[in-house]
């Protein structure tokens, strides 16, 4: 399983394809890496692998976001992408990115 870690809506996020989650050990790793996340604000979380299985049952779409709010009161916020809506969101932040670049230099 790969996920990929992004800015959308203004906050950091997990995003991962559903159909990639096949094992144990792949939910227990984004688990992992909500918790992580979470923890570079300075928030702690109880997030398990039990919470990203009731996540994936609920999920319709090909692509799950898991969105962190770093506030005080964290909430965290599921997101779901068809295959073509994953595509554009990655199509924009790669531009944006080229952007983003080009300002450095």
């Amino acid at each position: 399983m790969k996920g990929e870690i992004l800015k959308l809506h203004g906050k950091l996020t997990f995003l991962f394809r559903k159909r990639d989650v096949r094992s144990k050990a792949d939910k227990q790793a984004i688990a992992s890496m909500v918790v992580h996340l979470y923890h570079t604000h300075c928030v702690m979380i109880d997030f398990s692998e039990e919470d990203v299985e009731e996540i994936i049952k609920m999920a319709t779409g090909a692509y799950i976001a898991l969105n962190m709010d770093d506030s005080s009161d964290p909430d965290l916020r599921v997101y779901q992408y068809s295959e073509k809506e994953f595509k554009q969101i990655r199509e924009v932040v790669d531009k944006l990115s080229e952007l983003e670049k080009e300002e450095v230099y």
